[in-house]
């Protein structure tokens, strides 16, 4: 409880004899943006922010933004890793059809569903909820929302990259579009709002580098 701040004010009043019902105001001397509840007689509890302003824009200096070399160079990473633990799969399922057709298949589902499972993880919702992956956390940068400089979400992520590999399907101009963006996004970065920032670059492993994993 707080007592030893101002009354609370309605707008015009240069007086606060007039009682203030109780509610939730600005307390002079918190911080700017912030509200706490006067219950008419006395403050309760601390500031906390007023939920009736716009959420809070994130600033990114010109220089934070991660060029295209950066972004090439996660992709890279990322497609080796994840191309890595396919070719071995196949290398051991090649190797077992020697004694065994039927064997060759039930180590490849066997092997390959987790390995698929794990680099759809990797590549199209781990990125959505850390801002990063195995790639851009080596190359420094995460991709985050230009608002408010959190991840954009596992689902929107997921929409993110599905829109992408449609688009460049037909051409490749939403992967070279960061070479004349002023904040080096692509087509798709736009669409979701998000953009890339850098980041202490990191080790490719653990794979959950904020301990959330979903």
């Amino acid at each position: 409880m707080s007592d030893n701040l101002s009354k609370p004010k309605k707008a015009g009043h240069v007086t606060s004899d007039e009682p203030m019902p109780s509610g939730w105001y600005h307390a002079s001397g918190d911080p700017a943006g912030t509200v706490r509840y006067w219950d008419g007689e006395l403050w309760q509890g601390g500031p906390v922010p007023d939920p009736s302003l716009p959420p809070r824009q994130q600033s990114f200096h010109r220089g934070s933004y991660v060029g295209w070399w950066p972004r090439v160079a996660a992709t890279f990473i990322d497609g080796l890793l994840v191309g890595v633990a396919f070719v071995a799969v196949i290398i051991v399922a090649a190797l077992a059809s020697a004694l065994s057709e039927t064997l060759a298949w039930i180590i490849g589902i066997v092997a390959g569903l987790p390995v698929l499972a794990g680099s759809l993880y990797l590549l199209y919702w781990m990125p959505g909820v850390t801002g990063q992956s195995p790639g851009r956390r080596v190359m420094g940068y995460a991709i985050l929302h230009e608002r408010d400089g959190q991840p954009i979400g596992g689902a929107a992520f997921l929409g993110r990259q599905l829109v992408g590999a449609i688009v460049n399907q037909f051409c490749y101009i939403d992967y070279l579009w960061p070479l004349w963006d002023e904040r080096n996004q692509r087509i798709v970065d736009k669409m979701v709002s998000s953009v890339p920032v850098q980041r202490p670059s990191g080790k490719l492993l653990p794979i959950f580098p904020n301990g959330k994993p979903f």
